[in-house]
């Protein structure tokens, strides 16, 4: 606790911003859930808002007690950024997808069948889903001190390649454990129409992922050999 209330200190006005996002996300995803069904009587769409307080509070004071720093890098990611633009397109592309359209056609998914029952006797094993892989991506995020939210070069801070934690298994780790989270999401709410906007999202991110690991070859010292050892980018084995 007392490192924790130290780390705070360190936080300039970028990483409040991201210390208070498992307070504002679930607020901004269920005023869009809920105005789309036209009704806040959905418990399940509560129990995902509940969960995504929970998780993501949890893992964001996780991240504060190991790496401060990156909650600033975070959260002031504007300021970075690769020259094409074509990384911030894909980025907002994805969170787009992930969260907001989700949240919108789970709502009118509601408003025009009067349901969000798809996979009920699943909910609870999603929730666990979502946090395991919520949490895989913040244990990425505590072991890479460059996992920041846009693709580039941190010259700056002299970068090199992480090689502990899950990057002993797959070169990008913060990605692999994505993909089960978003997947998730749509399945604790019910929502099937949800679930068509995290598969397009998941594209991007694949999209995202070729893009950084091409980028990190052609530019990061020591992760061409590092490619030769961890081979698989997301899921070992596969690819």
């Amino acid at each position: 606790m007392a490192s924790i209330l130290q780390n705070i200190k360190k936080l300039d006005r970028y990483g409040w911003k991201v210390l208070f996002s498992p307070i504002l996300a679930p607020i901004i995803l269920g005023a869009i859930i809920f105005y789309f069904a036209g009704t806040d009587k959905l418990p399940r769409v509560w129990d995902y808002l509940i969960s995504t307080f929970v998780i993501l509070g949890a893992c964001t004071v996780w991240l504060l007690k190991e790496n401060p720093k990156l909650l600033n890098e975070r959260g002031n990611w504007a300021k970075h950024g690769d020259k094409t633009k074509i990384d911030t397109v894909i980025f907002f592309l994805f969170g787009i997808f992930s969260y907001y359209l989700m949240a919108a056609l789970a709502g009118y998914e509601y408003a025009q069948t009067g349901a969000l029952s798809a996979w009920a006797d699943f909910e609870v094993l999603a929730i666990i889903v979502y946090a395991l892989g919520t949490a895989g991506t913040y244990w990425a995020m505590v072991e890479n001190k460059f996992f920041e939210v846009r693709v580039r070069m941190q010259k700056e801070k002299k970068q090199y390649v992480c090689k502990s934690g899950p990057y002993a298994f797959v070169r990008h780790p913060g990605y692999a454990f994505v993909i089960p989270s978003l997947l998730a999401m749509p399945v604790i709410i019910g929502s099937l129409w949800g679930l068509y906007a995290e598969i397009i999202a998941i594209f991007f991110m694949l999209v995202r992922t070729v893009r950084e690991d091409k980028m990190l070859f052609e530019n990061l010292n020591g992760y061409k050999k590092y490619s030769k050892k961890v081979k698989w980018r997301l899921i070992p084995g596969i690819w």
